[in-house]
């Protein structure tokens, strides 16, 4: 038996309550189930086929399956328990409720369909994700258009693109979210992702979060410092630079502040909210338009690079 933390064991032994494991991936959670539902068999007699054990992915259930036959036979090999109820259970474990939402779901319909009125013919399968698509994006289309006029969405959609009525990156986040959430490294990547929105300081962000924070932070300072420099040698004349005093400063200020981001992001005893902020104000320092060729082109560059950061 592996060595299990104290806590780890209250799962395994709790009975007469409902529970819930919350655990980041790789931490063992299989281990401990199979663990417990191994005890639920040997020690408390409670036969395979009582047992329902549902998972996301095929490849989990088939794993479930494939552990708890080999605890089994090692305990049948052991001789500690008794070797008719083991082999009785190694039987049972061929068709035993380990499997998916999905396929827990059918078997039900399977059994149940003349009391619900469903044509048997309708449940030989599972839906492929091929067929599925289509119905997707049915469902996404009625959705939007149901939800569109309302002032949250409209915020929402705001959050992910500078378009306030494209759809495209809304429903592209969507999916990428949908996917990720039935991914087996879902749970590590949730983890990560709370971890930087609840930072209360840098030391408690992902490693690679901050570094390229920091990367994209002295790239776009080195880029203005260019940019402001490149604008003083092209306005040569006095009043070239009298005409673009405006545009000059607002580079500087955002310059200025983008620094100040920096100092926040190198110092973890400033909070993720204070970064956040001055980062955002940074961001309120838009360029004024202008008829320059040169300036329009700088200008465009700038508000660019940084709509490709927000979204």
């Amino acid at each position: 038996m592996p060595n299990f933390t104290p806590e780890q064991m209250d799962v395994i032994n709790e009975i007469g309550k409902n529970i819930t494991v919350s655990a980041s991936a790789g931490s063992g959670k299989t281990t401990v189930l199979v663990e417990r539902i191994m005890k639920r068999v040997l020690v408390d007699n409670v036969p395979l086929d009582r047992i329902l054990a549902m998972t996301f992915t095929e490849a989990a259930a088939s794993e479930m399956k494939k552990r708890l036959a080999k605890e089994l036979n090692t305990h049948l090999t052991k001789g500690i328990y008794d070797s008719n109820i083991i082999k009785e259970q190694l039987i049972k474990l061929q068709n035993a409720q380990i499997s998916t939402i999905a396929s827990f779901c059918l078997n039900i319909i399977k059994e149940n369909y003349a009391h619900i009125g469903f044509n048997i013919e309708r449940c030989e399968n599972i839906i492929t994700d091929e067929d599925a698509l289509p119905l997707e994006a049915e469902a996404m289309r009625l959705t939007i258009k149901e939800y569109e006029t309302h002032p949250s969405f409209i915020k929402l959609r705001l959050y992910v693109s500078s378009k306030a009525y494209s759809k495209g990156e809304l429903e592209d986040l969507v999916r990428r979210f949908s996917t990720l959430y039935y991914d087996e490294s879902f749970d590590m990547i949730q983890t990560q992702t709370t971890n930087v929105y609840t930072a209360l300081c840098f030391d408690n962000m992902p490693i690679n979060t901050k570094y390229l924070l920091k990367q994209y932070l002295r790239g776009s300072i080195y880029a203005l410092q260019n940019k402001l420099q490149a604008l003083d040698t092209a306005l040569s004349s006095e009043e070239d630079l009298n005409k673009y005093e405006k545009c000059h400063n607002a580079i500087d200020l955002k310059l200025r502040k983008l620094s100040l981001c920096l100092n926040y992001l190198s110092d973890d005893n400033f909070s993720y909210a204070a970064f956040k902020q001055a980062y955002m104000d940074a961001l309120t320092v838009r360029l004024e338009t202008n008829s320059n060729d040169y300036y329009t082109k700088l200008r465009k560059d700038i508000h660019a690079s940084e709509d490709a950061f927000l979204n």
